[in-house]
């Protein structure tokens, strides 16, 4: 095999995100063999080092690793965190933040293990925030951003032994728009998976705290034509029987044009479909003519990026409706999609957040009547090292004007509260055994929920394990029969 790629999920459920398939397509596009192997983080080190003597042979040129939603799995696992710091609390090694992101104790093993079979083979993180860390021993190369190009041209560099400049990679791609993915046979797709889609990248607005390049863009800009995304829904359908999908766009509904193209579009697929989505909720209250259109579209669960219900934080970060016309809009909402998941995502640690106000506006998502099911805390991340080479936000690329005092390391404070007070308050707000959330319903239906199961959260921890074990033995007895 010339290039394996692992993937990076270790949410709950069973599913796959686009960018390593995206990358695998490009890949075999131009004559490469690739290896897609799901779940870099469980596997046990065992399990991985067969992996490794099954795929890594005399011709394989790289081994990559997704990090891109990874890195925001670990960074909220506070026992993951604290059991990687505590191994390398005394150690000199550089790479041990590598360490730390990759979710693995054993990587330097496993690295070894690697060389050992191919001394030349080449090892790769990608994923956004990857920049910011140093690759130390135990990685030879980082792609930055969009992985697509910079893939190809590592690959290229590797296989026709030219020279290549540095260790980071980041080059443009310009072929999102007329490009799909294509699953192969290897990639093990299960019957009636529910497979990611992307129909954009980036995403029109810029939210101050938001580092992902590609924001701020033009309408339309980096959006895939209409028909290639209709194709690959009926090509999914015609050959594994896929009706559900989890849609990648920033912002789904960004503009009424593009949902009424989508709706107009998605009526001439020959299966109804679902799917789930990132959207604004605001732009849906100002908009109350695509509620219906979403609907019919197919959009059972939806992420709204509310961020605050703080009208001061909203102002400062550039959400700029109400909270009380947002909460009343949501009830409308919800009204005419009984049978929707609606999940909201929220920063701890916004200017002119307190502790004190963000537990009063928590008390709302406490009601029983709240139209968001299920709201995810996380602490704002403000990342100021220098020697990063990923994008930064506004806030990060100037927190004092923010009110933040910042190090390097990621630490945090200002006259409201302190990163440690943020993390605290994300613990606080968590629901104890809410394993539901707007980008597991998709992953949570591939092991043999339904929707209804997951709206009225009729799911146990237990049950899950044991679906997610079943499941994986499954893929892991196809991986060995490859």
């Amino acid at each position: 095999m010339d290039v394996v790629l692992f993937t990076d999920v270790s949410s709950p459920g069973f599913g796959r995100y686009a960018g390593t398939y995206r990358i695998a397509t490009e890949l075999r596009d131009q004559g490469f063999d690739v290896q897609v192997i799901e779940y870099f983080t469980r596997w046990t080190t065992d399990e991985l080092k067969k992996i490794i003597f099954r795929f890594v042979s005399k011709d394989t040129l790289l081994v990559g690793i997704s990090t891109t939603f990874l890195l925001n799995e670990i960074s909220r696992s506070r026992a993951a965190t604290a059991e990687i710091r505590q191994k390398y609390r005394d150690s000199k090694d550089e790479g041990h933040r590598l360490a730390e992101f990759l979710g693995r104790t054993d990587w330097p093993e496993l690295y070894e293990t690697i060389k050992y079979y191919n001394h030349k083979t080449q090892v790769s993180v990608g994923g956004h925030k990857v920049g910011q860390f140093s690759l130390g021993p135990y990685l030879d190369y980082a792609i930055v951003g969009e992985g697509e190009a910079s893939m190809v041209a590592l690959l290229q560099g590797l296989d026709d032994g030219s020279r290549l400049s540095g260790n980071y990679l980041h080059k443009k791609y310009d072929g999102f728009t007329t490009s799909s993915i294509r699953f192969e046979d290897n990639d093990l797709i299960f019957p009636q998976e529910q497979l990611p889609v992307e129909i954009a990248r980036g995403c029109i607005f810029k939210c101050k705290f938001c580092s992902f390049h590609l924001n701020g863009k033009k309408l339309w800009e980096f959006n895939r034509k209409p028909e290639l995304v209709t194709d690959e829904l009926q090509y999914a359908n015609d050959k594994y029987g896929s009706t559900g999908f989890m849609f990648c766009d920033d912002t789904y509904n960004d503009s009424v044009e593009k949902v009424r193209t989508y709706h107009d579009q998605f009526k001439k697929l020959s299966f109804d479909q679902t799917f789930s989505a990132y959207a604004r909720a605001d732009l849906i209250i100002s908009h109350p003519e695509t509620i219906d259109m979403l609907y019919e579209s197919g959009l059972r669960s939806v992420n709204f990026g509310i961020e605050t219900l703080n009208h001061e934080s909203g102002k400062a970060i550039g959400k700029g409706m109400h909270p009380e016309k947002l909460k009343e809009g949501l009830y409308k909402i919800k009204e005419r999609w009984p049978d929707v998941l609606i999940t909201a995502g929220l920063i701890v640690g916004l200017p002119h957040d307190t502790p004190e106000t963000l537990r009063k506006n928590n008390e709302w998502f406490e009601q029983k009547d709240c139209p968001v099911q299920y709201p995810s805390y996380y602490p704002l991340h403000i990342n100021t090292n220098k020697g990063d080479m990923d994008d930064k936000s506004t806030i990060e690329n100037n927190p004092f004007s923010f009110g933040y005092q910042t190090t390097d390391d990621g630490y945090w404070k200002s006259e409201w509260m302190d990163k440690v007070e943020a993390e605290q308050l994300v613990e606080e707000f968590d629901r104890p055994g809410n394993v539901v959330s707007w980008v597991f319903f998709n992953r949570m239906q591939n092991i043999g929920y339904t929707p209804n199961d997951l709206i009225h959260n009729r799911v146990t921890e237990e049950d899950i394990i044991q679906r997610e074990n079943n499941l994986m033995n499954t893929y892991k007895e196809r991986l060995w029969q490859i």
